[in-house]
C-alpha cells in the first residue's frame, strides 16, 4: 500500500509540473509581450475584460508554482520516498498536511471562472475581426511553434483542472491505510477540497444566472417599476415558451374531441403544474389562460402538449419561473422567430412586453391533491396543483 502511495504522490508532482509548463507558455506568449517592460501595467489596445482575466491568470500560475515546488521537495532523486525517510526535513509535516494549506487559496479561481465564458466570446469575436490590433496579435502568437493550442482552449485549461482537485486527492485517500499518520490529513484535504470547489462551481453558474437574467430583463417592456428581476438572491427555476389560447374557446373545441375515456397524454411536473395553476387562477377571473407548448425549456423542463383546431396559431408566451416570481410576457420582436429557447444577450435582440394582469405574479400558496382527475378539457392529471396566484403591481 505505500508503495502505491508514493507512486500517487509522483503522479500528482508529475502532472502539477506539466500543467505548470503549460501555463507558463501562456504567461511568456500572451502576457509578457502585452505588458509594459519590468511592469503589470497593459500596453494600449488590451481590452479591460481580457486584461483582468489575464492578471488572475497569473495568480493561478503563481499558486500552482508553489504546489509544485511542494510536491517536488517531498520526492527528489535522493529521497525518493515522501513522508518515510528520517533524514528529510518534512518528517513532521507530511504531504496531505501541506498540501491542504493551499486550499483556502483556490479562492483565486473565482473571479477567474466567473468571467471567463465572457472573454471567451471577446476572444472569439477579436479574432475574427480582421481590423483588430488585438485580434491579429492572438493569431500571430496561435502560429509561433511554442504555441500548442488556441489561446481560448488554453484559457480554458486552469479552470478543467481545478475541477479535477477532489477527484485525485480521493485516490491519494484511497491508497493511504487508516494507521498511516497521514490518513486524517489526507481526509481533511478531500473535504476541504471538494468543499471548495463545490463553491467555486456555485458562484460562478449563479453569477452566470444573474447575467442572463439581467440581460433578458433589461429587453422586457412594461415591468413595474419597483420589481428588480436581476437579484443575486432569486433563483431562476425554470424558462421556456407556453402558447396562450382563448380559454373558452379551447374548452368547446376540446369538450367536441374529447371523451371521458381520452389518454392522458402528460406525465405532471413542476412546470406542469404552474401552467395548471394559472389556467385554474385565469378560470376564476374569466381571462385569457396560458396553456402548455410542446416545447422544452432549456433548464430541461417541459411543457405538455395540447391540440389545437384554430387556424392562425396561438401567441407564444415567454415564462421566467423564479423562486418568488413568475413573469409572463409576450414577443414584440424576434430575430429568430422560430426559436423557442431564450437566447444570451449576443445571441438575439429579442424583445419582450409582459402579459397584462397577471405578468409578474407572486405565488402565494400551494395545496396539492393526490387524486385522478380528469380537468374541462378532457386531461387526465395524476397529481395537480392549485396554487392562489396574486399578480404583483
Amino acid at each position: 500500500m505505500e508503495v502505491q502511495r508514493q507512486e500517487m504522490i509522483w503522479e500528482m508532482r508529475t502532472a502539477e509540473t506539466a500543467f505548470v509548463e503549460r501555463l507558463s507558455s501562456v504567461v511568456s506568449l500572451f502576457i509578457i509581450p502585452l505588458r509594459i517592460q519590468t511592469t503589470k501595467t497593459w500596453i494600449a489596445g488590451v481590452p479591460l475584460e481580457i486584461a483582468k482575466v489575464l492578471d488572475w491568470l497569473e495568480d493561478i500560475v503563481n499558486l500552482h508554482t508553489q504546489i509544485r515546488d511542494t510536491l517536488q521537495s517531498f520526492q527528489t532523486q535522493e529521497i525518493p520516498f515522501a513522508d518515510i525517510s528520517e533524514h528529510q526535513d518534512h518528517d513532521r509535516v507530511g504531504v496531505a498536511y501541506t498540501l491542504r494549506s493551499f486550499v483556502p487559496r483556490f479562492e483565486i479561481y473565482q473571479p477567474y471562472l466567473v468571467k471567463l465564458s465572457g472573454v471567451l466570446e471577446i476572444l472569439e469575436r477579436l479574432v475574427g475581426d480582421n481590423g483588430s490590433d488585438f485580434g491579429e496579435f492572438v493569431r500571430l502568437q496561435e502560429k509561433t511553434p511554442e504555441c500548442r493550442a488556441s489561446f481560448g482552449n488554453m484559457l480554458l485549461e486552469p479552470a478543467d483542472r481545478v475541477a479535477t482537485y477532489p477527484g485525485l486527492f480521493q485516490k491519494f485517500l484511497d491508497v493511504t491505510p487508516k494507521d498511516h499518520k497521514e490518513y486524517l490529513p489526507t481526509l481533511m484535504l478531500v473535504h476541504a477540497t471538494t468543499l471548495v470547489v463545490k463553491t467555486l462551481q456555485t458562484v460562478k453558474a449563479r453569477e452566470e444566472e444573474y447575467e442572463l437574467i439581467k440581460s433578458i430583463s433589461e429587453r422586457i417592456d412594461g415591468l413595474p417599476t419597483a420589481t428588480n428581476l436581476a437579484r443575486r438572491d432569486r433563483r431562476l427555476l425554470c424558462h421556456g415558451q407556453l402558447l396562450s389560447l382563448d380559454l373558452h374557446q379551447h374548452l368547446r373545441n376540446s369538450n367536441s374531441r374529447w371523451t371521458p375515456n381520452a389518454k392522458a397524454i402528460n406525465t405532471p411536473n413542476r412546470t406542469n403544474r404552474l401552467v395548471d395553476a394559472i389556467n385554474d387562477w385565469d378560470t376564476r377571473r374569466s381571462r385569457s389562460g396560458s396553456v402548455k407548448s410542446n416545447n422544452s425549456a432549456s433548464t430541461g423542463v417541459s411543457f405538455r402538449s395540447v391540440e389545437t383546431s384554430s387556424p392562425p396559431p396561438p401567441p407564444q408566451v415567454m415564462v421566467l419561473v423564479f423562486s418568488d416570481l413568475v413573469v409572463l410576457a409576450t414577443t414584440r420582436f424576434s430575430l429568430r422567430e422560430s426559436s423557442n429557447q431564450i437566447p444570451q444577450e449576443q445571441q438575439g435582440l429579442e424583445r419582450w412586453t409582459v402579459c397584462e394582469d397577471i405578468g409578474v405574479t407572486r405565488v402565494l400558496e400551494v395545496h396539492e391533491i393526490d387524486s385522478n382527475v380528469t380537468d374541462a378539457a378532457g386531461l387526465s392529471h395524476t397529481s395537480k396543483l392549485i396554487q392562489s396566484l396574486n399578480p404583483c403591481t
